[in-house]
């Protein structure tokens, strides 16, 4: 049995429930060490979660293979659409796809939309494809505030016309909530956001902080600091839009280079095979203990 860990458990569900019982979190926590401990091997995303599994849960590296996600073909695709075009024309469009697994930071971006408003960049627009709860509270706060000339709330879009979006994207947001679990992970979204060769202005921690940096696709905050976000958003729309291009593309070359769909198909074949895979560096040095309940 060969368990690839997309997510971490079960600190990804504590993202979506406030779970307050400590009896309810220790059962969580057998219950997960339980089916980790029993797979043959571990197929993991980064090698930030080989270390923690390694370190915390005395799992052998040669169960801990690493096979980085690759990105989902729709974003790869950058199609024009006229009526958007024309729709969003004049603006800086800023696009979100989703929610993030519903730890998107309401607070964070309203904030910097009330600082958009009070400043001199008002064409700035906030492009907000999906329906969560979270999306949905987003609009009543923003609608709440009077902040509703900034944002537009699409819903739900196919896998066909995410293409016409990124089109008309001058760069592509994510903000979450401060979470613990992108000490280790890449969110795939953000593995998504990189093939569509788009800026990115990323509200995150952790490893995401670290592939931001290293690739020079865009700019990031640390979760909830709404100045520094905002501080960022007026670089990207103050940068011109053959720098913002660079930027974009160096961010498809780094997704090319470590996400790459055909190189990581062949890595699992090999794993399946028994094959070793090839040794990937780990930059952190440290690791925080999550399990301290």
């Amino acid at each position: 049995v060969y368990v690839y860990v997309a997510q971490l458990w079960p600190q990804s569900l504590y993202s979506e429930l406030d779970v307050q019982s400590h009896l309810f979190q220790k059962i969580l926590e057998k219950l997960s060490l339980h089916y980790y401990q029993k797979a043959d091997k571990l197929i993991l995303p980064s090698p930030g979660m080989r270390k923690y599994f390694s370190d915390l849960l005395a799992v052998p590296d040669d169960r801990l293979p690493v096979v980085f996600p690759s990105p989902d073909s729709a974003y790869e695709q950058n199609v024009r659409n006229d009526n958007l075009l024309d729709q969003f024309a004049g603006s800086f469009n800023l696009v979100m796809f989703g929610d993030f697994d519903g730890q998107l930071s309401v607070s964070a971006i309203i904030r910097v939309a009330e600082r958009i408003r009070r400043g001199s960049a008002r064409k700035i627009r906030f492009l907000i494809t999906g329906d969560s709860e979270t999306i949905r509270e987003l609009q009543r706060q923003a609608e709440q505030k009077g902040l509703h000339d900034y944002f537009y709330f699409e819903g739900e879009i196919s896998p066909e016309q995410i293409g016409t979006y990124i089109h008309v994207a001058d760069a592509l947001i994510g903000v979450i909530r401060p979470e613990q679990e992108y000490e280790y992970t890449i969110p795939h979204q953000i593995v998504n956001y990189l093939a569509a060769a788009k800026p990115l202005l990323i509200s995150m921690g952790g490893a995401v902080r670290d592939l931001i940096r290293d690739s020079g696709c865009g700019f990031y905050s640390e979760p909830d600091d709404a100045e520094a976000l905002y501080s960022n958003l007026l670089k990207l729309y103050r940068m011109t839009e053959q720098e913002r291009c660079q930027m974009g593309l160096q961010g498809l070359a780094y997704q090319q280079e470590y996400y790459n769909r055909d190189k990581h198909a062949d890595l699992i074949a090999g794993i399946l095979r028994g094959e070793e895979t090839p040794e990937i560096a780990d930059s952190d040095s440290t690791v925080k203990r999550l399990w301290d309940l």
